[in-house]
């Protein structure tokens, strides 16, 4: 079975180009049997994705690439898809504080960031309610491999796994 996990839709701002509503038949076309969604800091497409996808007979992933920053404030991202619709509403609260706690003054919305300790701690809400991935080459793991420091590669995707168990991916 083959499963798009990372499409960003127009509606990523810097990142997509195809609408939302038209991933779903694009994937329907190519033989997926499940898409998921996941535009930049928003899930502003989702309500169209997910009426596509129902009309095609494509399963909804719904979820988020969010941008991260550590204590340095180096930026990365990680990919998070909501596990159930109660995951999602939890999403939901996370992109909110986003722009409400951390937007400063004049950042685009692909410039926003949220400190990692907000998703790397035992509270974090997302823990058994979403997965999350990595994110690839603008991910924290690839800059550390990137810059040969695999010491803290490791010490960083250990710590991933420690919070997020199965539901983390490298």
């Amino acid at each position: 079975m083959k499963i798009q996990l990372r499409a960003h839709s127009d509606l990523s701002i810097i990142d997509g180009i195809v609408e939302a509503g038209d991933i779903a038949k694009l994937s329907s076309k190519n033989g997926f049997k499940a898409c998921g969604i996941n535009d930049i800091n928003n899930t502003f497409g989702f309500v169209k994705f997910y009426k596509s996808c129902k009309k095609v007979d494509v399963k909804p992933l719904i979820g988020c690439e969010l941008v991260l920053h550590n204590d340095a404030n180096e930026k990365y991202r990680i990919l998070v898809i909501a596990k159930h619709h109660a995951g999602l509403n939890l999403l939901f609260g996370i992109i909110t504080d986003l722009f409400t706690k951390y937007k400063q003054q004049g950042q685009e919305i692909y410039e926003v960031s949220i400190p990692e300790d907000v998703l790397l701690n035992k509270d974090c809400p997302l823990i058994n309610n979403a997965l999350i991935f990595n994110g690839g080459v603008f991910g924290d793991i690839y800059t550390f491999i990137k810059n040969n420091n695999y010491k803290d590669a490791l010490v960083k995707a250990s710590l991933w796994q420690f919070y997020y168990k199965g539901d983390y991916y490298f």
